[in-house]
């Protein structure tokens, strides 16, 4: 398989787990709302606190913000300066472009080791009121860490798919 056939495929993956990411945000966001929403109808209202409220809004904020992190680096939404880039030649900032997704692809491969690393930790403690692991707090950023490595890579690799000078 040639190089150009490989960087296809990566670009596709990269657009196939981007649109599963999105699909599952919004189940993830939805649920975040309602436990909030309703936490704050029960207690302040109703004076009959749900107690595991708040580790539920907890574990839902912390998915939502994950995913919607990787979901920002595929859509290249994140924070940018293109001052300095614009003002080079366009065979310059394909180059900037393709170094800052490799260092976006490198940081996404820290979160992905350490997700891991924590997610192996804290397996057998559990939520006070849950009595979930809380395992469940770092494996989004293991997974979120996934993503950002394989977009970065997809970016940095195939950057006619991506790239607007």
């Amino acid at each position: 398989m040639n190089s150009a056939a490989r960087t296809s495929r990566l670009a596709r993956l990269s657009r196939t787990c981007n649109h599963a990411s999105e699909l599952i945000l919004l189940p993830f966001t939805l649920a975040f709302v309602a436990i909030v929403f309703f936490a704050v109808l029960t207690r302040f209202v109703f004076q009959y606190p749900i107690i595991e409220s708040v580790e539920l809004a907890r574990l839902a904020f912390v998915w939502t913000i994950l995913l919607a992190c990787a979901i920002g680096v595929y859509r290249q939404a994140h924070v940018a300066i293109f001052n300095f880039r614009d003002c080079l030649p366009r065979a310059w900032r394909l180059r900037v472009y393709r170094a800052v997704y490799l260092l976006c692809a490198g940081f996404g491969g820290l979160m992905l080791w350490y997700g891991v690393e924590l997610a192996v930790r804290v397996w057998g403690s559990t939520f006070p009121t849950l009595g979930w692991s809380q395992s469940w707090l770092y494996i989004p950023l293991a997974i979120s860490g996934a993503l950002i490595l394989l977009h970065g890579v997809s970016h940095a690799l195939a950057p006619e798919e991506f790239f607007q000078p």
